[in-house]
């Protein structure tokens, strides 16, 4: 964002706000920028702006929201203590609309993030006399974090009460039985008096909104696959068989992601060759539907002319195949070749 003019920032910020903000806001503009806010808008609509851009406008923006209104509430209080009226002196950005837009902004900017795949630091939302709509504004990781080890009944009486995208958002953070379980309890109506709703409603929202840090999910496995693999054959296989030993199924989930699909490549020709002997010709084309050019050519060049014509025939013909189908297909390779290294009969 080094480097962007306060004209393109904002055609970014409009652009995620729509053509009614746009009407609204370039009215108020001075002199050329208007026309210049217009020419990046019309740019942003061919090309989009990355979420790095994104991200970086927002952040900037509930920067500078924090900073007016803290400045605005000190004014406020000084006013007050000097018995000054100040209704209506605030302007729209103290507006509660300008407010619920700042929500919306920083928590979209947050939105945008893989909670599960990095840390995310969460904005802190200032709580209203409605908890229900207080939740709204919430990463719904926070209150799957909160809520996850609570009874359904409670869960489904919380989710109840909040909006429905948003509710769908936090059962995909809990675990796929307390999501069933949850989900057809929401169907049944909620017999709780409504002060206890309430407040059950404000307690789940300080708690989640006392989170502020996302745990990123960590693949162990993947983490011990990815040793493995750097390690020589003989202390891998070491490893390997005390671990069968101790934790089976820890080695033998270890053992079905030690090879990939693309290990093909790191292959010679005669284990290539080795490998086709064991695989039967359906799962063979499903596995090379939509596969990577280099990958396709290496085994097709270790086939006879005939198998080969045979088999670009049938790859052809297998272009509709679903992605799960076609994964599935891989993983088996990769098994095999995961069996075969193990066995001695390929070098990996």
């Amino acid at each position: 964002m080094i480097g962007f003019s306060s004209e393109e920032r904002l055609a970014i910020f409009l652009t995620l706000l729509g053509d009614q903000a746009v009407e609204l806001a370039l009215p108020q503009l001075k002199g050329d920028r208007p026309e210049q806010v217009r020419r990046f808008l019309q740019d942003y609509r061919q090309e989009p702006p990355t979420e790095e851009e994104v991200s970086a406008v927002l952040e900037d923006f509930d920067r500078y929201f924090r900073f007016a209104v803290n400045t605005l509430e000190g004014q406020i209080q000084q006013r007050r203590k000097d018995g000054q009226a100040i209704g209506g002196e605030l302007g729209p950005e103290g507006s509660p609309e300008a407010k619920e837009q700042a929500k919306r902004a920083a928590i979209a900017a947050v939105r945008k993030r893989d909670v599960t795949k990095e840390q995310v630091e969460f904005p802190v939302i200032d709580s209203t006399s409605d908890p229900s709509q207080d939740l709204n504004y919430l990463h719904p990781y926070q209150i799957a974090k909160v809520i996850g080890e609570d009874q359904p009944k409670t869960i489904a009486m919380v989710l109840a009460q909040i909006d429905p995208d948003q509710a769908a958002d936090v059962l995909k953070f809990l675990s796929p039985e307390l999501r069933t379980r949850t989900f057809l309890l929401m169907s049944q109506p909620i017999t709780v008096p409504d002060p206890i709703v309430q407040k059950v409603l404000r307690s789940t929202f300080d708690k989640s909104n006392a989170i502020r840090y996302s745990q990123p999910i960590v693949d162990r496995t993947a983490q011990l696959v990815a040793v493995l693999r750097n390690m020589s054959k003989p202390v891998r296989l070491e490893i390997l068989n005390k671990l069968r030993d101790q934790q089976p199924d820890l080695a033998n989930d270890i053992r079905n992601k030690m090879f990939e699909f693309e290990d093909l490549l790191r292959l010679d020709n005669r284990s290539v060759q080795s490998v086709l002997t064991k695989l039967s010709s359906d799962r063979l084309v499903m596995s090379l539907t939509k596969a990577p050019e280099e990958i396709l050519q290496k085994v097709l060049t270790n086939m006879s002319k005939r198998a080969r014509e045979t088999m670009e025939e049938e790859i052809s013909f297998n272009s509709r195949a679903t992605e799960k189908d076609i994964e599935a297909a891989r993983a088996e390779i990769a098994q095999l070749l995961a069996q075969m290294d193990e066995a001695g009969e390929i070098s990996l």
